[in-house]
């Protein structure tokens, strides 16, 4: 559900954590991500600071973190805390633009896999 009150209250969730631990959230994704050799492991954030943070924590773990951020032109950033900084966020390693549909969008990410992974072919 992508309604302002669903995404308010997401925001209100992880603001929450963030007060209580500050790297809960950082920590849980990289924890999530052990054990990942030779993938790719999706993490949406897009709060800059989360970005930054992240990148801070996998550096020091010794994860590769590549950060993209995807535009749709025609459709405007929801204007939330955490929606509306997206581009507060300078420089992202990939700028993608999704002006097509979603099979256009799948075959630009495997690309994009396969660019970083050449055996990543006889993963699918």
């Amino acid at each position: 559900d992508k309604s302002p009150e669903a995404r308010q209250a997401l925001i209100s969730l992880k603001q929450d954590w963030l007060r209580r631990e500050p790297d809960g959230p950082h920590e849980y994704l990289l924890d999530a991500c052990r054990g990942v050799k030779n993938g790719f492991v999706f993490l949406h954030v897009r709060e800059p600071e989360g970005i930054t943070r992240l990148l801070q924590l996998g550096k020091q773990r010794g994860v590769a973190i590549e950060t993209i951020h995807v535009m749709r032109p025609g459709y405007p950033i929801p204007d939330n805390p955490i929606d509306s900084g997206t581009l507060g966020f300078q420089p992202y390693d990939l700028y993608v633009e999704n002006n097509a549909g979603l099979n256009e969008l799948r075959t630009q990410a495997q690309q994009y896999v396969l660019q970083r992974i050449p055996t990543a072919s006889r993963l699918r």
